[in-house]
């Protein structure tokens, strides 16, 4: 591939084609599993949170000119002939006939080139396959100059993340970018600039800083968890010099996050929790229950992809004179740490341990046990106290018609009322039981589509290994033909004997 070619890929990929440089750093990721806050999609610290945002993604990778205004590329589902059946890659023969010459070929590599470098550096999957969905995201990307990537890019590493604080292996995200973007974090800028006045200051960035042999960094998943875990807001630099912060995207009109599209699922996008990578003064974020726009999904989904869209065209932007000057240590409001202790204790968090599938099916069916006993219990309470409650009344009635003293009534009034009470407080508990174990059936049969999935995979394993053995056994026998045939030949030429 020509430089002029090399220089039209960088147009659409930006940066990310650089990350084929740089060594990947497992030890630190699995470090940063630990402090994944899945809730609200931030890394929780000793006193602090960040996340990875937009704008430093796409500073970072060049692809940030008016984010705020490029439509976010969404997966699409390939159909029809053009890219042949689903299982012709499995079922090509001995060999591949390439019919359409070398000319042809050159003006489909560019596209070739980014589907399988997006499919195994940007979007990587556990099977080691490449998403065919990816084919029309590039289509998208070589004729559409108003689109970007970034958002996607983020959903990916946000899910990917969470997957592995539940216990899976592999990353199923770009785990060089999250690697730069931490590391760039804990390097000090060597120049102080006031913001407010270089407020267009990406032309500060040292790019000749090779991040990952530095050799001042922990070496190893349990002295980078040591690190981290003694990692303070004042170790950090908040602000990239990789990009402006002149506007940046702050919430939508619709919720306090935005909904990102991502190639498997959907995922909250909470820029408020971290204003000082944004350059602003950190003030208590606005609560938001987030979970139920958490969607995992494998295919096109046109209505929760129309609301996200819709989310993301009406955001609220943070603009210039909401800029603080030090933006490298960055500003914060008193009240912060007193909200931040408020939420989970950092020193409570337990170590991330990895499940099989029968010891999650067997946790899930234990706690849907407790819960059916628990909602009995409560059903019994309930009418125990209806019970109660019904004979207060008839008592009450009974003192009223024998003109009883004021002072009993009233006695007798606290009672109804009190048990009122506790059959309201009862229901309630009733009610939020039966939504927990409605959450925890849904958990069973999750685990149950998983136990059938790893069937599956260890069925292709299986059909894997015959074929590669009968293969073995093929070329064994072409070989020792091979050799035969040569042999005769060489007895034939030089007139010996066989012997």
């Amino acid at each position: 591939m020509g430089v002029c070619e090399q220089e039209k890929i960088k147009d659409h990929l930006g940066n990310f084609v650089n990350i084929m440089e740089i060594n990947p750093r497992r030890d630190l990721i699995e470090a940063l599993v630990h402090f994944w806050d899945p809730n609200n999609n931030v890394f929780r610290f000793n006193g602090f949170e960040m996340t990875p945002t937009l704008e430093e993604l796409a500073g970072y990778t060049k692809l940030g000119d008016e984010l705020r205004k490029k439509r976010p590329l969404a997966p699409r589902d390939v159909t029809g002939s053009k890219y042949g059946c689903p299982g012709g890659f499995s079922k090509h023969g001995k060999e591949l006939d390439n019919k359409i010459g070398y000319k042809a070929w050159q003006s489909h590599r560019r596209r070739a080139f980014l589907v399988a470098f997006l499919g195994t550096m940007v979007f990587p999957s556990h099977d080691k396959n490449i998403d065919i969905r990816l084919s029309g995201m590039v289509t998208s990307l070589l004729h559409g100059k108003d689109v970007t990537i970034i958002p996607m890019v983020l959903s990916d590493i946000y899910c990917a993340l969470t997957k592995c604080q539940e216990g899976k292996d592999f990353f199923e995200g770009c785990n060089i970018i999250l690697q730069i973007w931490f590391l760039e974090h804990l390097l000090l800028h060597p120049v102080r600039v006031n913001f407010s006045v270089h407020w267009c200051n990406n032309d500060l960035e040292d790019s000749s800083k090779v991040l990952t042999e530095d050799s001042s960094f922990p070496k190893g998943v349990e002295a980078w968890r040591g690190y981290l875990q003694k990692l303070t807001a004042t170790g950090i630099t908040w602000k990239y010099h990789s990009f402006s912060t002149k506007k940046v995207i702050y919430r939508s009109y619709h919720h306090s996050f935005l909904i990102l599209i991502g190639l498997r699922g959907f995922q909250p996008y909470v820029p408020m929790r971290d204003l000082r990578q944004l350059g602003r003064k950190q003030v208590v974020p606005t609560m938001e229950h987030m979970q139920r726009f958490m969607w995992e999904v494998t295919s096109e989904d046109p209505v929760r992809e129309a609301y996200s869209k819709q989310v993301l065209d009406e955001i609220k932007v943070l603009e210039f004179h909401t800029m603080i000057e030090d933006q490298d240590q960055g500003e914060l409001d008193p009240a912060y740490f007193e909200w931040f202790y408020d939420q989970d204790a950092f020193g409570s968090r337990q170590e991330t341990i990895l499940k099989s599938t029968t010891e999650w099916e067997t946790e899930i069916r234990t706690r849907y046990t407790e819960f059916k006993e628990e909602k009995t219990r409560l059903i019994h309470e309930v009418q125990a106290l209806q019970a109660q409650l019904r004979q207060a009344r008839i008592e009450a009635a009974t003192q009223q018609q024998a003109a009883i003293p004021k002072h009993e009534e009233m006695h007798y009034n606290l009672i109804i009322h009190d048990l009122r009470a506790r059959a309201r407080a009862a229901e309630s508990s009733k009610n939020q039981l039966e939504n927990e174990l409605a959450r925890v059936q849904n958990q069973l049969n999750l685990a149950s589509q998983r136990e059938a999935d790893i069937s599956d995979i260890a069925n292709n394993h299986e059909r894997q290994i015959q074929f590669l053995s009968q293969s073995q056994e093929h070329v064994r026998r072409r070989v020792y033909q091979v050799a035969t045939y040569t042999a005769r030949r060489c007895v034939t030429c030089q007139g010996l004997t066989r012997e």
